[in-house]
């Protein structure tokens, strides 16, 4: 949905009417665009705005949270799929633009790029008859020192976003401006923006006021990279044999050098590249298997073969005298090896950016490039799994279970574990037989981790022994972690048989009737994978979080779509929750005692008396979102927001919790509007499973004011399971 608001600003000491429009970016949950237009605001009716400026929010957290970095940047324009590439899958700054000494540039950009959301300027135009009055500057500063003017376009309950206030960073690159006449770079150091290493975008600290790339001298910044205009030594001379592997076809440059020309072409196969180089013998035919390509940044043969990850080239570049060129950096500071690497992250970039949950690893040919690479600079070879997956820890089990991985995998089913058991003693069972208690599906749904259990298994009710094998699943997935093993279907199942007897006991009445190891892997997975970031929050991790930053870091921590992939547990989960009444929607669009329009989850649709007359309505639990909150907290509603605020930092504006403790009768005749599809919600934001809103009442405020000041507080399971249990 668009959205659009106006204000008048100064744009070079002339006032104009500036209006905003921008909208989630289509198939996207992580970007919106937005344009900026100005218009003198004494001639507003005019057509044509005399200056605009256009872009995009990327939320650059919520991506990294959802491993969704390079799927969604590769979705807009180019210059997105471009930026994305100074990054990981993560969103994190590439190392090789913080320690390189060629591609760091000036080096004033380090790790603390790597968080934070961006507004990345992708557009800025001024009509031509006002070039030079420095228009562009004025409407480029607006849109840095003001940014909250965009809140009101970005910042809607349908579209939910952080609003550009909390973006961290502001890039462009100096092509995306049209202002003839005037430097596009002068513009950008002029603002404050300085190049990120030596790439082609600049950035500017938007909340750091003290970052040195603010106090850095224009004139000191670094500049691109760009081809060297010669060549360190002069071409070596073509023999008969060298002219017989030119191909037709191939321009002047590529006739000079055949070898290299061969090693980058797609048409010639590396059968046809090593016979080629087996029959260098003579010096000049030698000393082209060395020679740096100033066309392709000094590159020699080697670079070129690595980073096409053709391994038998590289090998048998090796054997020649080749091999001393596997300390040579190209006018980019790049070795052989970051070459090959480079091939290497940029097709799991690729494969990523097609919304791939997870990929099957690197090639062969790419593992065996780099063995070769690294035997012959005396570096250790890591074994195949390691190299597949590309662990860069070292201590990934079998390549890709990473410490980070193990340990809050192991953690979220200690957690599970206990939950279950607190909760099995504190939810009142329906009927009681011989075998066990008989626990009635609404208060099942109700139990944490539950949910993971498929509906047809919770609908008709569980025993109490099916819940105990339930929670000693998850134990012995956190004991099989910590022995160090990964938790295969086939080593839980193991360990359980030859545990404690009653466990054991528990466990086969929860397979008999319907119950997968695979459901608690698969709930972890995803637990794992939704509550990345909330590490850093205070409950229920507080305890663990020391803990957790003093494992090795991996580049796989976060690949819980590879962890389910390798587990070949099932990627979807089944629904949120079920209820005992059963129609076309669980979750409904209501009016609440203000007109407003509100989202709810329907509890029990009953039957009611008003005025003699039965009416139909529902019981409905009512969900705040991360927006409705911050609303709240702006017109004075939230008696804690002190405390409040802290628990929503960084929180996406549409992401929802389920308000445990407050139930709401809606009257079906006028108060409610629609029932919301699975698509709707999926389009409305992401409903927070595990933590809830607890909204109470402040001593000594009037009950019956419906505008009263109340607290709100978020709350894991674990906290309220008592409330979930009623």
């Amino acid at each position: 949905m668009a959205q659009k608001t106006e204000t008048t600003r100064a744009l070079a000491g002339v006032s104009y009417l500036l209006t905003y429009h921008s909208r989630r970016y289509p198939q996207s949950m992580g970007i919106f665009e937005f344009l900026v237009t100005a218009r003198p605001s004494h001639d507003i009716l005019e057509q044509m705005p005399l200056a605009s400026a256009a872009g995009f929010v990327v939320l650059r957290n919520y991506l990294s949270i959802t491993r969704r970095w390079y799927a969604e940047m590769n979705k807009p324009p180019r210059v997105t799929s471009e930026l994305s590439l100074l990054f990981d899958e993560r969103g994190g700054l590439l190392d090789e633009y913080i320690t390189n000494p060629y591609m760091r540039g000036t080096g004033i950009w380090g790790h603390e790029l790597s968080e934070g959301n961006i507004i990345l300027l992708t557009k800025l135009t001024v009509e031509e008859s006002r070039h030079g009055e420095g228009i562009a500057s004025s409407l480029l500063q607006l849109i840095l020192s003001e940014p909250g003017i965009l809140r009101a376009a970005l910042d809607t309950r349908e579209a939910g976003s952080h609003h550009p206030a909390t973006c961290a960073f502001a890039i462009a690159q100096s092509c995306a401006f049209e202002t003839p006449g005037t430097s596009p770079i002068g513009i950008l150091h002029g603002v404050g923006f300085r190049r990120v290493g030596c790439s082609a975008f600049f950035a500017r600290a938007l909340q750091d006021s003290r970052h040195p790339s603010l106090s850095l001298p224009a004139h000191c910044d670094a500049g691109e990279f760009s081809n060297p205009e010669t060549a360190v030594v002069p071409v070596p001379d073509l023999t008969d044999f060298l002219r017989r592997l030119l191909q037709p076809g191939w321009s002047e440059h590529q006739q000079a050098l055949p070898i290299h020309s061969m090693i980058a072409s797609r048409d010639i196969s590396e059968q046809q590249i090593v016979g080629a180089l087996s029959r260098l013998s003579s010096p000049t035919e030698l000393a082209h298997i060395c020679f740096p390509d100033p066309a392709v940044l000094n590159a020699t043969p080697l670079h070129l073969a690595a980073a096409r990850s053709q391994a038998a080239v590289v090998e048998t570049l090796l054997l020649t005298a080749a091999r001393g060129n596997v300390f040579t950096a190209t006018a980019q500071g790049r070795l052989p090896l970051d070459c090959l690497r480079r091939t290497m992250r940029l097709e799991k970039a690729s494969k990523l950016s097609t919304g791939a949950e997870t990929w099957s690893g690197h090639s062969l040919s790419a593992i065996q490039t780099q063995a070769a690479l690294l035997t012959a600079m005396g570096r250790p070879v890591p074994n195949e799994d390691v190299a597949a997956w590309g662990c860069s820890c070292g201590r990934c089990i079998e390549g890709w279970f990473s410490p980070v991985m193990r340990y809050k995998i192991c953690v979220n089913a200690e957690i599970a574990a206990r939950t279950i058991r607190l909760e099995l003693v504190a939810t009142y069972a329906e009927s009681v037989s011989r075998s066990s208690e008989l626990y009635k599906s609404r208060d099942v749904d109700n139990m944490a981790f539950m949910r993971f259990i498929p509906e047809p298994i919770r609908e008709s009710g569980v025993r109490a022994a099916f819940i105990s094998g339930y929670a000693a699943v998850f134990e012995a997935i956190a004991t099989v972690i910590r022995h160090e093993k990964i938790p295969r279907v086939e080593a839980i199942v193991n360990h359980i048989h030859h545990g404690d007897d009653r466990k054991s006991e528990a466990v086969r009445f929860f397979l008999a009737h319907g119950g997968r190891v695979e459901h608690s892997l698969e709930g972890l997975a995803q637990m794992a994978m939704d509550e990345g970031f909330r590490w850093d929050a205070e409950r229920p991790y507080k305890g663990f979080r020391d803990e957790v930053k003093s494992q090795a870091t991996c580049q796989n921590d976060e690949d819980y779509g590879l962890l389910q992939a390798k587990l070949s547990v099932p990627a979807n989960l089944d629904e949120f929750l079920t209820f005992t009444w059963r129609g076309d929607f669980l979750h409904i669009w209501v009016k609440n005692d203000f007109g407003e329009r509100w989202l709810a989850v329907i509890d029990a649709v009953i039957i009611i008396e008003v005025n003699g007359v039965e009416t139909k309505a529902i019981d409905s639990i009512p969900l705040w979102s991360v927006g409705h909150l911050y609303d709240a907290i702006a017109d004075g509603k939230v008696q804690n927001a002190d405390m409040l605020k802290p628990q929503l930092k960084g929180m996406p504006r549409d992401w929802w919790f389920v308000a445990a403790n407050h139930t709401d009768v809606v009257y079906t005749d006028d108060q409610l509007i629609s029932g919301v599809t699975h698509e709707d919600l999926n389009q409305l934001g992401y409903i927070d499973p595990e933590f809830y809103l607890l909204i109470e009442d402040v001593e000594g405020t009037n009950k019956n004011d419906p505008q009263r000041a109340r607290e709100f507080t978020l709350a894991s399971r674990l906290d309220i399971s008592p409330i979930l249990a009623f």
